[in-house]
C-alpha cells in the first residue's frame, strides 16, 4: 500500500499517540499557554455530547499544569485544516459502492460468528468451542493434527477451542486449548479442507488469506506462517491481527505495554498515523490504545481507537480507516463507542457502536454512511438484536453476534438486494455402466453471485468435485451408489435430488452348439426320441420321449456339447 503520510516505527521505552508522535516526558511537555487555554470536548459525529447529564467534555484545568500526571500521554493534538477535512471525504477513500438495502437473517445456533467465504461458508464459537457452517448445517469442529515439523505419521484427534477465521478455499484458523495450569495452553492451529491440522506452538492464529498464509501470537510474540516457513516479526509484543492476499499484515505493537496500531511489511511493524481523526488531547491520566483489526485487498485498514482512563468520565472509541497514509473516523450510532472489524473488497465496513442509550448495535459502513443493521433486517430478525458485525465477505454477507430471546446467537446476513440464492434449474440423472466406462453426472443451476459446486457420494463431499459437472473416466466398482451435488453462494445452498450410478460387472460367457429336432404331429400325439452316433448304425438309443402340446415342437439335445455327431429320429408310441 502506498503510504503518503508519515509513518513511525517503534522504539523500546517510548510512548506514542494516535498520530504516532513520542509522547513520553522526554519530548512532550505542555507550554504554559496550551494548559490555560485548552478545552476539548468528546463529542459524537452530530456534535452531541457523549455523557448526557453527565460531565460534558475533558478539559485542562486553566493556568494550572499539575493535573497531568508525570509519564503520561500529553501531547496536544491539534489536527490541522486538511485533517479535518479528510473526515467529510472518506467516501472517496472506499469507494462508491452502497450498503445492501436489506438482509435476510439465518440464526446459526448459541454462540458468535467470527469468519465467513465467499461460498458463505461461516465458522465460529460458541460454549463447547469451534463450529463450522457449511451453508445448511452446523457442526462442531473436531480434526485430527499434528504439530508443525513432526512426522505425518505422528497423529493426534483434537476438538477446536476456537475458530477465528476461513478463507476462500475453506482453510480454517484458530486454537485448541490443552489442560493446564492457569486455565491451560493456547495451541495456533492451521486446518486445511478436508486435511489435517498443523498446531504451531503456543499461542492463536487470527487470520488467513486466500494463499493459505496465517498469522496470530502469543503473550511472547507474533507468527506469520506461509506454508511450512513460520516468521516472527521484531517488535515488542506484536500482534496480528489480520492479512490481506497481498500479505500485508496489520494489528498492533505495544510500546510501554500499550496497544498502538501498526501494518507489518515484511521487515517490521509500522505505527500507523491516526492523527486525521483530530482525538482530543488525553487528560487526567487518560490514554489511548488502539487496533488495526483487518486490510482489504486494497490496502485500506480499519479498526479501532479507545481512549482509557482511571476516572467515571466517558470512555468514547472511535471506528477508523486507514488508505494512502489518511485516518478518518467513521463516526457513530448515536452514542460514543465505535469499533471497525472488517471491510471488503469494495470497501464495505463493519463493526459494532453503541446507540444513545449505550447498547452495542451491530453497523454497515458504505458510501460515507454508517447505518445500523437492525434496520435493515427485512426477514428472520424479529427478536433480535444484533451486537456486533464481526466479519464480511466480497459478496457483502455478514457475520456476527446478537442476543434473541435474551440468548447470544451467532447470525449470518445474506444481502437481498444484491444477489439470487442458488436455484437449480435440471437436475442430475443417474448412470448405470460396465466396469471401468465413463460415466458423467450434471446439473444446471443459477443465482448470482458465482455458484460453487459440491458433489457428494454417500453424503461424504468427493475431494476436487467442485464443477458443474462430475465425469468418471474408467468406473469401479466403489463408484456406485448415490450422489447428489450441493450448489452454494453466499446468500443460499440448494441440494439436488439424490440419484444412483450402477456399475455392472461384465460376466464370461461359455458359448456352446445344441443340436435338436423339430417334431410335427396332432396335439397329444407321443414320440421317442432316438439317437445313433453314425449314419449307418442300427442300435438306436432311446433319448426322451415327447408328447406334442401344439403342432410343432423343437426339441433340444442338451448333451450335444459331449457329442461330436448324432443322427436323430422322432418314433410315434402306439
Amino acid at each position: 500500500m502506498g503510504q503518503s503520510g508519515p509513518e513511525t516505527r517503534f522504539a523500546p521505552s517510548h510512548r506514542y499517540d494516535p498520530g504516532g508522535r513520542r509522547t513520553d516526558p522526554i519530548r512532550s511537555r505542555p507550554s504554559r499557554g496550551v494548559c490555560q487555554g485548552m478545552v476539548r470536548r468528546f463529542c459524537n459525529g452530530s456534535g452531541e455530547s457523549l455523557s448526557p447529564g453527565r460531565a460534558p467534555c475533558l478539559r485542562f484545568p486553566r493556568r494550572d499544569c499539575s493535573a497531568l500526571p508525570s509519564g503520561k500521554a500529553r501531547t496536544v493534538m491539534k489536527p490541522p485544516l486538511s485533517s479535518l477535512l479528510r473526515v467529510v471525504s472518506v467516501a472517496s477513500i472506499v469507494g462508491n459502492a452502497a450498503a445492501a438495502t436489506t438482509y435476510s437473517l439465518v440464526d446459526l445456533g448459541p454462540g458468535t460468528a467470527t469468519g465467513v467465504n465467499l461460498a458463505g461458508k461461516v465458522v465460529g464459537n460458541a460454549a463447547e468451542g469451534g463450529w463450522y457452517y457449511d451453508g445448511q448445517n452446523r457442526s462442531s469442529l473436531a480434526f485430527q493434527c499434528r504439530y508443525l515439523g513432526a512426522p505425518p505419521e505422528q497423529l493426534y484427534g483434537q476438538t477446536a477451542s476456537s475458530a477465528n477465521a476461513i478463507n476462500d478455499a475453506g482453510m480454517i484458523v484458530g486454537h485448541v486449548t490443552f489442560p493446564g495450569p492457569m486455565g491451560g495452553t493456547l495451541t495456533p492451529y492451521v486446518l486445511p479442507p478436508g486435511g489435517v491440522a498443523t498446531l504451531l506452538g503456543l499461542g492463536a492464529a487470527t487470520a488467513v488469506n486466500a494463499a493459505g498464509t496465517a498469522v496470530g501470537g502469543s503473550g511472547s510474540g507474533a507468527f506469520v506462517l506461509a506454508g511450512s516457513t513460520l516468521t516472527v516479526p521484531g517488535g515488542p509484543l506484536p500482534r496480528p491481527y489480520a492479512i490481506n492476499d497481498g500479505g500485508l499484515v496489520v494489528g498492533s505493537v505495544a510500546p510501554d505495554s500499550l496497544e498502538t496500531a501498526a501494518r507489518f511489511d515484511g521487515t517490521g511493524f509500522a505505527i500507523l498515523d491516526l492523527s486525521g481523526l483530530g482525538l482530543p488531547a488525553p487528560a487526567h491520566g487518560g490514554y489511548y490504545t488502539s487496533q488495526a483489526l483487518a486490510a482489504n485487498n486494497a490496502g485500506v485498514i480499519v479498526g479501532k481507537v479507545r481512549y482509557e482512563s482511571g476516572s467515571p468520565l466517558p470512555k468514547p472509541g472511535w471506528a477508523f480507516l486507514h488508505a494512502n497514509g489518511s485516518s478518518v473516523s467513521l463516526g457513530f450510532l448515536g452514542g460514543y463507542i465505535a469499533a471497525a472489524k472488517d471491510i471488503n473488497t469494495d470497501g464495505i465496513v463493519v463493526g459494532t457502536a453503541t446507540i444513545a442509550d449505550g447498547t452495542p448495535h451491530a453497523f454497515v459502513y458504505s458510501a460515507g454512511v454508517m447505518s445500523d443493521l437492525n434496520a435493515l433486517v427485512a426477514s428472520g430478525g424479529a427478536g433480535w438484536v444484533l451486537g456486533s458485525a464481526n466479519a464480511v465477505n466480497d459478496a457483502g454477507a455478514i457475520v456476527g453476534e446478537g442476543t434473541v430471546a435474551g440468548v447470544v446467537h451467532a447470525f449470518l446476513l445474506r444481502p437481498s438486494s444484491t444477489g439470487l440464492p442458488p436455484s437449480i434449474d435440471f437436475q442430475p440423472h443417474g448412470a448405470s455402466g460396465f466396469l471401468g466406462e465413463p460415466f458423467e453426472l450434471s446439473v444446471t443451476a443459477s443465482g448470482t453471485p458465482e455458484l460453487t459446486y459440491q458433489w457428494q457420494h454417500a453424503g461424504t463431499n468427493l475431494p476436487a468435485a467442485t464443477a458443474r459437472t462430475y465425469a468418471v473416466a474408467h468406473a469401479g466398482l466403489a463408484e456406485a451408489g448415490s450422489y447428489r451435488v450441493v450448489v452454494s453462494n453466499p446468500y443460499d445452498s440448494a441440494t439436488s435430488d439424490t440419484v444412483r450410478v450402477e456399475v455392472k460387472v461384465l460376466a464370461e460367457l461359455d458359448i456352446a452348439m445344441y443340436a435338436g429336432l423339430l417334431v410335427g404331429g396332432p396335439v397329444g400325439r407321443t414320440f421317442r426320441i432316438e439317437a445313433v452316433e453314425h449314419l449307418g448304425d442300427t442300435n438306436w438309443q432311446s433319448l426322451a420321449t415327447l408328447t406334442l402340446d401344439s403342432i410343432q415342437v423343437f426339441w433340444v439335445d442338451r448333451t450335444t456339447p459331449v457329442h461330436l455327431s448324432r443322427i436323430y429320429r422322432a418314433v410315434p408310441v402306439p
